[in-house]
């Protein structure tokens, strides 16, 4: 077997303390090592490491090919990132990015702008174009934030770069994982009703016009969903998130807790392939769960949820938190999940198996650009 050496630029070993983070940049070695007829050596990089042009020239020899992704890393605010050199989680300025001289191949990144929030820095249209210039394959994981990229780019490369979609490969989780599959399986058949709840407590002032309300309300349609048989877990995928137990308690909800925080990443998906139906604000508690076949409500406070359902003509699942008739939403919502859930799993295969052909195809392209002939 042809061996390689890929270099992957990311958020390790649990940097970010994000269970969305600590699962999905080992799924992106693990899709490229499923799809690929290769033995690969990984390195790793850290993305809020600076990349100097001393790093870069390291990186050129070491490696054969160059893997950035994926995740949300398109946001300028970030906590741990440093974004001078960017304007974004990659800590490379656009000159450093054109001394690298192997394949760099974007995987699947996701345009993370909040509601309302300032725009990038100049610095952060420099670092685009120079990526645009350079990458065989710029993919970002939705139309949105394809459409939302190509507003940074200049006209040689609107007409020149080719933006690609690549879904986050935490959507193809039983396709990947056997094992777990068979685990998510099992669950589906004992019938029961176990509901995974995520709330998000980052930047809730671009999120939400009123958060305590919000919470509040989104509370209220869960202690609905518990008064018809659901079995609730409050689910973290950050510490902050363990702010909505408050709001659970007040609303005279019963619920267990699951902290992902620290979780490795088989705790991670193990939790998800044993639930049935995963309620969530943050976006890898929309993918994760959809990645095992398990119906979703998606509680929208930021694009990045409606980008995916758009995608995938999914939009009967999604509740905007803002909206107000939310309750009435997530009441119908779950109403037909539990009168069809057969059904619903079964459309969600479908969607699956779409987002798997075209993540093939892909490969096939990225794989012509990895220096693999003399390997």
């Amino acid at each position: 077997m042809k061996k390689i050496r890929i270099g992957h630029i990311g958020i390790h070993e649990k940097a970010n303390l994000n269970s969305g983070d600590t699962l999905l940049f080992q799924v992106v070695r693990d899709i490229f090592e499923k799809n690929l007829n290769l033995k690969i050596d990984w390195r790793l990089y850290q993305v809020w490491d600076e990349f100097d042009k001393n790093k870069i020239e390291i990186i050129n020899k070491e490696n054969d090919a160059l893997v950035l992704g994926g995740g949300g890393l398109l946001l300028k605010d970030q906590k741990g990132s440093d974004i001078k050199n960017s304007g974004w989680q990659w800590n490379c300025s656009a000159e450093n990015t054109y001394e690298i001289k192997i394949p760099l191949l974007i995987f699947a990144i996701g345009y993370n702008r909040f509601y309302g929030q300032e725009d990038f820095d100049s610095n952060f249209v420099d670092s685009i174009n120079a990526i645009a210039s350079k990458s065989p394959f710029f993919s970002l994981r939705n139309n949105g934030s394809i459409s939302a990229v190509k507003n940074y780019l200049s006209s040689k490369n609107k007409e020149k770069a080719k933006l690609y979609r690549q879904f986050c490969p935490t959507t193809m989780l039983s396709l990947i994982y056997p094992e777990l599959d068979k685990l998510s399986i099992n669950n589906a058949k004992r019938n029961s009703k176990v509901l995974s709840f995520n709330a998000a407590f980052d930047r809730t002032e671009m999120r939400f016009s009123d958060p305590n309300k919000t919470f509040d309300d989104i509370c209220k349609s869960i202690k609905h969903a518990q008064e018809r048989g659901w079995k609730i877990i409050a689910c973290s995928h950050k510490e902050m998130d363990r702010k909505i137990e408050f709001f659970l308690k007040k609303n005279n909800v019963t619920f267990e807790i699951k902290d992902l925080t620290y979780s490795s990443p088989k705790e991670i998906m193990e939790h998800y392939a044993q639930v049935d139906l995963s309620v969530g604000m943050r976006g890898h508690s929309q993918m994760i769960p959809f990645g095992f076949n398990k119906p979703i409500i998606s509680l929208i406070s930021h694009d990045k949820l409606q980008f995916f359902l758009d995608d995938l003509d999914l939009g009967k699942f999604g509740v905007d938190l803002n909206a107000n008739n939310s309750f009435d939403l997530f009441t119908d919502i779950l109403n037909k999940i539990e009168s069809n859930k057969f059904d619903v799993i079964e459309e969600l295969k479908t969607k699956q198996s779409y987002i798997w052909a075209e993540t093939k195809k892909n490969f096939s392209y990225m794989e012509k650009y990895m220096n693999i002939l003399n390997k």
